[in-house]
């Protein structure tokens, strides 16, 4: 396996952690003959590529190279189309006895777990690869994705550093960019801003990640005219993690009638087989301008699927739950308690936002528990957000 094999499989692990986890969305059917298919499956399931893949998918090829190869495969389309069932066939392949020791597999592994949630497990395995090959800088690059998703922003760091130090690479460049700008450090994420360059080729599983930490960085750096042109820019990349973060961009900018665009013009082109988190981002567009009758639907669909989820023991999105109570099921408490169970697995910008804005709106004892945790973890870390400090700062004034 080549190193730029080994480095794509560590940047889609970075890229892919905002948007892990999403439930496959199914429809139950009752089977009425014996021949009666049971579940539908989305649009997007009809993509060559992916029919090509499923169709492997029970399939286990000779030789452990050869194993691997496919094994990526179903994760990345498992990853793209939301499908568990690709991902669940990929982790059976890199768990077999003679997986355990072959790098690429303990990577892929690692990756899988993230897109689950699952990032302490995530981390030991990398951590683990480290101890055997401390000079691996592309793993020390996923660590760092893995650090900086659940809020550890000084592990984060030392991550880029050391990936950095490794590799004089304009994507470690970029990390180190992006951790600063959390913190705060504006001339140090300017600078290392400046070592990463500015052009951002859109031919790699990486060039989502490089725009959409850009856009981040520029609005950090109160750029708002550069953050929506990298955002918009990086539309130009086919990946749902990346129409994810453009939706959540133009519903805080007010740009209600963009994301729905948007997703549908992008999306599957099936408003009932979007993931969870772009199905609720098209629910809020759509309440937002006006048409609350097909809102109110999406509402009562997503109701159906998180409750065919829980039942069926399917992952949870708890931030798309948390969202979807808090801007169209106007249930404030459990709004509350989803933000708290997402903020225990990942704490980027978008997860402190959103607890604070359901702290804020549930109030009491567990709304005022949930701002002090945020205003610990912000001195704690250094963590940097404007909107957030707004939010705590009008928290504290009520």
């Amino acid at each position: 396996m080549s190193r730029s094999s080994f480095a794509i499989v560590s940047m889609l692990l970075l890229a892919t952690l905002a948007s892990a986890g999403q439930a496959y969305a199914q429809t139950p059917l009752n089977p009425l003959t014996d021949d009666q298919v049971i579940e539908r499956l989305s649009a997007v399931h009809r993509d060559p590529s992916l029919r090509a893949t499923m169709r492997v998918r029970a399939s286990r090829p000779a030789g452990l190279d050869a194993r691997v190869r496919q094994a990526r495969e179903l994760f990345d389309q498992g990853r793209r189309f939301d499908d568990p069932r690709l991902v669940d066939r990929a982790f059976t392949l890199m768990s077999e006895p003679d997986m355990r020791e072959h790098p690429i597999a303990a990577r892929v592994r690692a990756s899988i777990h993230a897109w689950r949630h699952e990032f302490d497990t995530a981390r030991t395995l990398l951590e683990r690869l480290l101890r055997d090959a401390p000079e691996a800088d592309t793993v020390w690059f996923a660590l760092a994705g893995i650090e900086r998703v659940t809020g550890r922003l000084e592990p984060a760091r030392r991550a880029c550093e050391r990936a950095h130090a490794l590799r004089d690479d304009p994507v470690y460049a970029l990390c180190m960019a992006d951790i600063n700008s959390l913190q705060g450090r504006d001339r140090a994420a300017r600078r290392w801003l400046a070592l990463a360059g500015d052009d951002v080729a859109l031919d790699d599983d990486a060039a989502g990640w490089r725009l959409l930490t850009r856009a981040r960085i520029a609005q950090s750096l109160g750029d708002e005219a550069l953050a929506s042109r990298l955002y918009r820019r990086s539309l130009l990349v086919n990946d749902p993690m990346v129409l994810t973060h453009f939706a959540h961009w133009s519903l805080d900018a007010g740009q209600n009638e963009l994301a729905a665009r948007a997703i549908r013009r992008l999306g599957p082109g099936d408003d009932a087989m979007l993931g969870d988190d772009l199905a609720v981002s098209l629910a809020i567009a759509l309440d937002r301008t006006g048409r609350s009758e097909e809102a109110a639907s999406m509402t009562r669909r997503l109701e159906t699927r998180f409750a065919t989820a829980d039942q069926a023991g399917w992952p949870i999105h708890w931030r798309a739950r948390a969202r979807l109570a808090l801007s169209l099921q106007r249930q404030a408490d459990a709004a509350l308690a989803h933000a708290r169970r997402n903020w225990q697995a990942q704490r980027e910008a978008i997860d402190a936002r959103l607890l604070a804005h359901a702290a804020l709106a549930a109030g009491g004892p567990g709304g005022r528990d949930a701002l002090a945790d945020l205003r610990a973890f912000v001195t704690d870390t250094g963590f940097n957000d404007r909107t957030l400090k707004d939010l705590l700062a009008s928290g504290e004034a009520s």
